[in-house]
């Protein structure tokens, strides 16, 4: 693998930070969001953390969930717009990573993805 990765924001430096803290704490609940809508709306609520779900991607389309459902850009694309539209952690859900071994994955960008899609480089 190589190390052109994109450079981590002070943002995301800090969401990170935030996420390490919160498992550390003991168990907290961090639902999943399917959109940048329902980020906004679990941010709304309280909560600190989000996750992302595939199947709530899929099914927003109007597809089965199942690995490669919806093509590896769609699906990133999707979860950048996640994180973008909130201030908090997010965890994606990235399948089996589009690959079946950890080289295929990052040799299709699935590693190399920078979480924060619209406020960083991309």
């Amino acid at each position: 693998m190589s190390n052109d990765l994109p450079q981590v924001s002070e943002a995301q430096q800090a969401e990170a930070t935030a996420f390490r803290r919160l498992h550390r704490e003991g168990i907290f609940v961090m639902p999943c969001a399917w959109d940048a809508g329902s980020a906004r709306f679990l941010q709304a609520a309280g909560f600190e953390a989000l996750g992302t779900t595939s199947g709530g991607v899929n099914w927003s389309r109007a597809r089965q969930d199942y690995v490669y459902a919806v093509p590896r850009h769609v699906m990133l694309d999707e979860y950048g717009r996640i994180a973008s539209a909130v201030p908090l952690p997010v965890s994606g859900d990235l399948e089996n990573g589009y690959g079946s071994t950890p080289e295929e994955s990052c040799r299709y960008g699935s590693c190399r993805h920078p979480a924060r899609h619209g406020r960083g480089q991309h």
